[in-house]
């Protein structure tokens, strides 16, 4: 073999190796269509959408009383039409424009204007992070974790708020909040996304961002210590529950998986990652819930059905940053935090603080995304295909020290932007039109309904 061709391949040889080391930062300029890639992602995209519907709505319709289901599911749906809109007319092309990675419209908070009503939008039109399948394809599939992440915020002041005012607050948060957020992390010209952020599945964009701006709606309307209209925990509503969470863990391998853009490696890998710390998580909860009860509260009980709901549901949250760049061992540790550390916030709100509210996005979404953060941080390694290695697995320490600030970083600016801008929002709206639905106060609560457990009813 000549020098010549020795010289080609060793520059072939590095050239896939630099591909690798890249993952899903790779970007290209030209389209690849792969039908292999565009099946699985119009799958993926409608697992993804079973999270909200029906998935979350079920999921709170299991949890509120038989009259209060018909509004729950109502305000679920018209999340879903609302933000499906709002994507044809400003989400799309501010959280993900521009498509091609060779136009600079955007800027480090929002994408531009290259795709308002999905302008330019073509049926053989890609988009630069997804180059081998069809860019309405990618729009759509994007488009549910914009749904689901509205639609979880509704959850800690469902039957609270009035029900127009809260449709109008999701728009706003959508354009204000979600958009700037997900074009920050996920977008190649997002200011966090350039400082390297590791978020594969939506940690910070939506579980953060969607605990934070349900707990500055409680705390900007002052009804962060009421007692809500919940179900009593009858064998019906908690199997409703129980399908409502089915549909969510299988859905979330849309979410993981999915963001693989692909049928590859990685969104097989991601799926095993995703159940592992799910399966780990559901049973830290039930072992943490029931020492609780049984040398803290002295009960004589194993444990409930809504316990291991909410630790796999905690799973399910936590792994979504960590699950394209984690392996295995990684996914159990995540998984024993994920449990343990929630279920334990869960009940220091409720019994050291004496703060209750029930269907809250704070104790699991905020805490359990900050948890899957920090975790990314620490136990991502090159062995996902990610060609990262977090704190843990990398041998120059300063490095993995620096992705680990980067992490916080990230969860800092998410939350406290989240958190600031919800806050307006939901003061604005109630000085103005108002936006609080008036509620006995606790104590004449307690008159009527007597509460079903310490922490609540889920902590979702």
């Amino acid at each position: 073999m000549s020098t010549m061709e020795n010289l080609e391949t060793l520059v072939k040889s590095l050239t896939a190796k630099v591909v690798a080391m890249e993952g899903s930062r790779s970007l290209q300029t030209v389209g690849a269509p792969s039908s292999g890639d565009t099946a699985w992602m119009l799958a993926a995209t409608a697992f993804a959408l079973l999270l909200s519907l029906p998935g979350v709505a079920i999921f709170y319709a299991g949890m509120v009383k038989t009259e209060d289901v018909y509004e729950t599911v109502l305000q679920v749906l018209t999340i879903a039409s609302v933000i499906t809109v709002l994507w044809l007319c400003f989400g799309y092309s501010l959280a993900f424009g521009p498509s091609a990675a060779n136009n600079t419209t955007g800027n480090m908070l929002f994408g531009g204007n290259s795709r308002l009503w999905l302008r330019g939008l073509r049926y053989d039109s890609f988009h630069q992070l997804a180059p081998t399948i069809p860019e309405s394809v990618f729009c759509t599939y994007e488009l549910t974790f914009a749904i689901f992440t509205a639609a979880i915020i509704f959850g800690p002041f469902a039957k609270r708020v009035r029900f127009w005012p809260a449709v109008l607050f999701f728009a706003i948060w959508h354009l204000t909040v979600y958009c700037p957020t997900a074009h920050s992390v996920w977008h190649p010209l997002g200011f966090l996304y350039q400082e390297g952020v590791m978020d594969y599945a939506g940690g910070s964009v939506v579980h953060i961002s969607a605990g934070m701006s349900g707990l500055a709606v409680l705390i900007a309307l002052g009804i962060g210590n009421r007692s809500p209209k919940i179900a009593e925990q009858t064998t019906t509503y908690n199997v409703l529950t129980f399908i409502g969470l089915a549909l969510l863990w299988v859905g979330w391998f849309g979410f993981d998986s999915g963001k693989a853009y692909g049928a590859n490696y990685r969104a097989g890998y991601s799926m095993l990652i995703t159940q592992i710390a799910v399966g780990t998580s559901a049973l830290s909860w039930a072992i943490v819930d029931m020492l609780i009860r049984n040398k803290i509260n002295g009960e004589d009980k194993l444990g409930d059905l809504l316990g291991v709901l909410n630790g796999a549901f905690a799973g399910l949250i936590t792994i979504s940053p960590a699950c394209g760049f984690v392996d295995p061992t990684g996914a159990f540790i995540i998984g024993l935090l994920a449990g343990s550390l929630c279920k334990l916030v869960a009940w220091g709100k409720a019994e050291v603080v004496q703060w209750h509210y029930d269907l809250e996005s704070f104790g699991v979404h905020a805490i359990g995304g900050a948890i899957g953060m920090f975790m990314t941080g620490c136990m991502a390694t090159h062995m996902s295909g990610s060609g990262l290695d977090g704190w843990f697995y990398n041998p120059h320490k300063v490095f993995g020290g620096h992705k680990l600030g980067i992490q916080m970083y990230a969860t800092v600016v998410v939350g406290g932007w989240a958190f600031f801008m919800s806050f307006v929002i939901a003061f604005l709206l109630n000085i103005t039109i108002g936006f609080k639905e008036e509620e006995p106060t606790v104590g004449e609560a307690v008159k009527t309904e007597e509460p079903t457990s310490a922490e609540g009813k889920a902590a979702v």
